[in-house]
C-alpha cells in the first residue's frame, strides 16, 4: 500500500508533515470543480470537500488545487479535507486586471512541459515568461515545439528557441505520432508529476491522449485558419502505466508571472545579467547611459532588442506587483488589528465584566 502512495508522488517531504496527523488519511487532489474536489488515496478515488472551519480560515486563492497533498477524514464514504500539507512548489500567475491576487495553477510538480505550436503563434517573448516561471519555482523545464508535421522549417524554430534557453531540453514533436510516448516517458518515471502548459490549441490535450493511449481529453480539429481550438476547461490529473503522473491544463492566454522578487529574472535572462556586469555604471538601466554593454550587444547583433524590452516589461510588472502585494498586506494587517481591538474593547467593557461576574 505504501508503494502505491509513493507512485502518487508521495515522498519523505510530505511524510514528515503528515506525521503530525496520525488519525487522518493522506490524499492527493486530482481535480477541482465548483462543488468540491476529486481525490485519490491508497484506497482509491473519492469525492471530497473542505472542512467548513478550514474553508472560512483561508482566502479563496489559498484553497487546494490539483497536485496538492491534503489530509482527510471520512464520513460515510465522503472525504473531508482537514489539513493542506505545505507545498514543495507551486505554479502561479497573477490574475488578469489591476488586482494583485495570486492564482495557483498547480502544486507539487516535478516537470513543466511547455507546449508551443509551430503552426501559429510562435512567440519568443511568451516562452521567456514561462522560463521565468520555471526559474522562480525551481521546476525542471522542457519545451515541446509541436505540430512539426504541419511545417517545413522546424529546425529554424529549434535554433531560435535554443538562443532563449541554451540549457533547457527542447524537443520537436508531433502530438499524433506514437513515438512521442517513448520520448516523453524518459522524463516521466514512477511518482514524477509533469504539468502541461501552453496557449489554447497548441496540442496539450492531444499529447495527453497519445500518452494515455485513449481519448480521455476532448480535442477539436484544426480550424480553417489552421489554428487549434481549445476545449480543455479544467485541470485534470492522470496516471500513466509506468507510474508517471501528468496534469493537463486549460490554455493560458496571458501569463502574468507571479514572482517573490526579481532574482528569477536574473536566471531566465542570464545573458542580460552577465552583460550588465560590464556596464560602466552599476545601476545602469540600459537606456541612455554611456558605455552600456547591453546596448552595445544589441548594436552588434549579440542580443535581440525584443528580449531586452521583454526583460524591462517583466521587471516593471514584478516591481509593481510587489508594491501592490505590500499595500494589500498592510491593509489586511490593519483590518485584523482593528477587529482585534474591537474584540478587546468588548471583552473589557463594563457590560462584559458584569455578565462574567453574574455567570460566576
Amino acid at each position: 500500500m505504501l508503494k502505491l502512495l509513493y507512485n502518487l508522488g508521495w515522498d519523505e517531504y510530505f511524510k514528515n508533515f503528515s506525521s503530525r496527523y496520525p488519525e487522518l488519511v493522506p490524499a492527493r487532489i486530482t481535480q477541482k470543480h465548483s462543488f468540491g474536489y476529486n481525490i485519490i488515496t491508497e484506497s482509491g478515488h473519492f469525492s471530497a470537500r473542505l472542512r467548513g472551519s478550514l474553508r472560512k480560515s483561508l482566502l479563496k486563492e489559498q484553497w487546494p488545487v490539483v497536485g496538492d497533498w491534503v489530509m482527510v477524514s471520512f464520513n460515510n464514504e465522503k472525504a473531508i479535507v482537514e489539513v493542506i500539507l505545505p507545498r514543495r512548489n507551486k505554479i502561479s500567475r497573477k490574475t488578469s486586471g489591476k488586482t494583485s491576487v495570486e492564482q495557483v495553477i498547480t502544486a507539487n510538480a516535478d516537470i513543466i512541459f511547455l507546449v508551443v505550436s509551430l503552426l501559429e503563434g510562435f512567440n519568443p517573448r511568451k516562452i521567456e515568461r514561462y522560463l521565468t516561471l520555471s526559474a522562480e519555482n525551481h521546476i525542471d523545464f522542457i519545451i515541446l515545439l509541436n505540430k512539426i508535421d504541419c511545417i517545413e522549417n522546424a529546425e529554424q524554430f529549434l535554433l531560435e528557441t535554443r538562443k532563449l534557453a541554451p540549457n533547457i531540453p527542447i524537443l520537436l514533436t508531433n502530438a499524433h505520432d506514437p513515438l512521442i510516448v517513448d520520448v516523453l516517458l524518459k522524463y516521466l518515471s514512477a511518482g514524477k508529476t509533469a504539468v502541461f502548459l501552453g496557449s489554447s490549441g497548441v496540442g496539450k490535450s492531444t499529447i495527453v491522449n497519445t500518452l494515455l493511449g485513449q481519448n480521455v481529453q476532448m480535442t477539436r480539429s484544426v480550424g480553417k485558419n489552421n489554428k487549434g481550438k481549445h476545449t480543455t476547461s479544467s485541470r485534470d490529473m492522470f496516471f500513466l502505466e509506468n507510474g508517471g503522473i501528468i496534469i493537463d491544463n486549460p490554455g493560458i492566454r496571458e501569463l502574468y508571472v507571479w514572482l517573490d522578487d526579481c532574482e528569477s529574472l536574473s536566471e531566465s535572462f542570464s545573458d542580460i545579467q552577465q552583460l550588465s556586469l560590464q556596464c560602466q555604471f552599476r545601476n545602469c538601466v540600459h537606456l541612455h547611459e554611456p558605455n552600456c554593454a547591453v546596448r552595445d550587444a544589441i548594436r552588434n547583433g549579440q542580443l535581440d532588442s525584443g528580449r531586452l524590452e521583454n526583460w524591462r516589461k517583466l521587471k516593471s510588472e514584478t516591481l509593481e506587483l510587489l508594491s501592490k502585494r505590500q499595500e494589500a498586506g498592510q491593509k489586511i494587517h490593519k483590518q485584523q488589528s482593528y477587529i482585534l481591538s474591537k474584540y478587546k474593547k468588548r471583552k473589557n467593557s463594563p457590560r462584559a465584566i458584569f455578565d462574567k461576574k453574574r455567570k460566576i
